[in-house]
């Protein structure tokens, strides 16, 4: 009898230890009470991944750039000191979508305008001077968009100055562009009115002139859309014939590849010839004591030496009339009766005056704004084509 009773306490107890053994048990591995893996299991990391960085330059190939003075350097920036200068390219964006970062090199603020797929997508992009990396888009969709990045505020006119473009970072990778040169190519050179001086703005005296400053709202940028032209623009505002900024006149910087970059010792060397030169010269002029000889003079010998990269049949056309009253017209009309008129291939065509955007100074006469370009757009574009048709004929 106490044998079985002694029995009968071992099973009790075995009872009561197996579960607690069992549950120590579970607990050591496997799933805890909500299925969760336990800490016995090694976690593992996501690698996050990073946007691709593409050089510049190492894409050369795959870019179309924009401005015939826009080249890359010996060090390899792309140097875009001139306005309207830039660049298209095509990417494809991963599945993620992307932002769209740029690195540049700079020693001045400048603004730009960019285009996706035809359209813009952003009007005034802000870049500070120094080496900056800018994000000039968020939210790309997946797939394959164009892109177009247009400088619109003028050249710097310091010696020391430099703008620059490096490289592009996003999520996806480049694409073969269409780099090839277009049918029809226009050099234009110029004072303010060319380079889109205060078309943004519309009063005298704008305290925010540089952010009113825009090539793609000037009339170069402006025909060459409409004729589906390749360009060169070589523009900027308060210089002329014989009136310097930094001791350079527009002639002497016309002969820099970078205008006032390197105190202008790159040379312009073109592999290009253009269709037709459009000249807008003399404004700046016309605020000097130049006596009326040597204001033709001057544009003589300016038309010489643009023809002295090109030769002599590149026809050239002198526009007026849009920019000021104060213009010297019957000067401008004598400088292509001197070099011989049509018959040499000088032609002279007047614009529609107009004065609805902003000036520097209180004084100052405003420029034309992006609607006074708009009107004379179709007089330039019409006088050309008849011109180049003339011309090839």
């Amino acid at each position: 009898m106490k044998l079985w009773r002694i029995c009968l306490a071992l099973l009790l107890v075995l009872a009561m230890v197996l579960p607690t053994v069992a549950c120590s048990s579970d607990m050591s591995g496997g799933l805890g009470e909500y299925g969760e893996e336990t800490e016995t299991k090694e976690e593992k990391t996501v690698e996050e991944k990073k946007p691709t960085e593409f050089g510049l330059y190492k894409n050369e190939s795959k870019l179309k750039l924009l401005n015939e003075r826009c080249v890359f350097t010996a060090t390899g920036e792309l140097a875009t000191d001139w306005g309207g200068s830039g660049f298209e390219a095509r990417i494809l964006v991963d599945d993620i979508g992307t932002d769209l970062t740029l690195s540049t090199r700079s020693s001045y603020t400048t603004y730009w305008k960019l285009y996706i797929d035809g359209e813009v997508a952003q009007s005034s992009i802000e870049i500070g001077s120094g080496r900056k990396n800018t994000v000039i888009a968020t939210g790309i969709e997946p797939g394959e968009h164009t892109i177009r990045f247009v400088k619109e505020s003028q050249i710097g006119t310091s010696t020391s100055g430099y703008n620059s473009l490096l490289s592009l970072t996003f999520f996806g990778e480049m694409l073969e562009a269409d780099t090839a040169e277009k049918d029809l190519y226009i050099e234009f050179i110029g004072d303010g009115y060319f380079s889109g001086y205060g078309a943004l703005g519309n009063m005298k005296g704008s305290k925010t002139i540089d952010t009113e400053i825009s090539s793609t709202s000037a009339l170069p940028y402006l025909v060459s859309e409409a004729m589906d032209a390749d360009y060169s623009l070589v523009a900027c505002s308060s210089i002329g014939m014989a009136t310097a900024i930094n001791k350079l006149t527009l002639p002497m910087i016309y002969s820099a590849q970078y205008g006032f970059r390197e105190n202008t010792e790159t040379l312009y060397a073109p592999d290009r010839t253009p269709d037709v030169i459009v000249l807008h010269v003399g404004i700046e002029d016309t605020l000097t004591d130049l006596a009326i000889g040597e204001f033709v003079r001057r544009g003589e010998d300016f038309i010489k030496l643009i023809r002295s990269y090109y030769g002599e049949d590149v026809p050239v056309v002198l526009l007026y009339g849009a920019r000021s009253f104060a213009q010297r017209v019957p000067e401008t009309l004598a400088i292509a009766e001197k070099m011989g008129g049509e018959a040499a291939g000088v032609y002279t065509l007047g614009l529609e005056y107009g004065a609805n955007g902003s000036s520097g100074s209180d004084t100052q006469e405003r420029f034309p704004s992006l609607e006074d370009n708009k009107k004379n757009l179709q007089t330039v574009v019409d006088f050309l084509n008849e011109l180049l048709k003339t011309d090839e004929a």
